[in-house]
């Protein structure tokens, strides 16, 4: 019952954090899901060998002894998917209100809008202005 919280919670946590980014929150909040129950089989499975090779395969291993390596396998594999959501960048839609160009002409139809100019002062890279029809001269 306290994995099933945990989760909730985690799962509210990234999807509050692709969101401010624009992204989808399902498939994020899946990722965490998957990432906790893979690491805790993953580490109980490395818990299972460690032990039995510690305890050189005589005896049993008490079930208890795995659970600390299936928690910390599951962190991990949570801490890797919340590196993962951080890490992306924003969504950049059409039209973004910090693309100038965009912004000033983006009420204009198509045939109306001119073309980008050659010359960007943003950019720093100065071209000479050639005709259109330059390539087919002489």
């Amino acid at each position: 019952m306290l994995q099933v919280i945990v989760l909730y919670v985690l799962c509210k946590n990234i999807g509050r954090i692709v969101a401010a980014k624009g992204r989808p929150k399902f498939p994020f909040q899946l990722m965490v899901v998957l990432f906790w129950f893979g690491g805790e089989f993953a580490g109980g499975m490395l818990g299972m060998i460690t032990l039995t090779i510690l305890s050189d395969g005589k005896g049993d291993i008490p079930t208890l002894m795995l659970y600390p390596f299936a928690l910390v396998a599951a962190g991990l594999g949570v801490f890797i998917a919340f590196r993962i959501a951080k890490s992306l960048s924003p969504v950049a839609a059409f039209g973004d209100p910090g693309d100038d160009y965009d912004r000033r002409w983006q009420e204009m139809s198509n045939d109306q809008r001119p073309p980008r100019p050659l010359n960007s002062e943003s950019t720093g890279v100065v071209r000479d202005p050639k005709p259109i029809d330059e390539r087919f001269s002489e």
